[in-house]
């Protein structure tokens, strides 16, 4: 499975980070302004026992674990600063009660 399908199949992404595996809802695989592609994505379990979940920005080459069987359900508005990071948008999910609604992350 890709990143792309990931997302657009709302597939949880464990990540590998400095020693710590975090879990992701991945919200958007996008291109940002300097070409590189990442993960936009809502860590909700991992990393140090003190951390909130939050939302991250991950290089697409970093170690990611797509899981195949756990998904989520609830689609999160990305944050306006990140998304004016974005050049181009691979996938992205659309907010949670919007039917019709436009993505998340605009394309470009």
């Amino acid at each position: 499975m890709t990143l792309t399908e990931a997302v657009a199949n709302k597939h949880l992404v464990h990540w590998l980070d400095n020693g710590f595996v975090r879990t992701l809802e991945p919200h958007s695989f996008a291109q940002l302004a300097g070409g590189r592609s990442v993960l936009i994505a809502f860590q909700i379990a991992g990393g140090p026992a003190v951390e909130e979940p939050c939302w991250k920005v991950v290089d697409a080459t970093d170690p990611l674990t797509i899981d195949a069987v756990e998904r989520f359900a609830q689609c999160r508005p990305i944050p306006r600063h990140l998304q004016a990071l974005v050049h181009v948008t691979y996938a992205s999910v659309a907010p949670s009660g919007s039917p019709g609604a436009s993505l998340a992350v605009p394309r470009r």
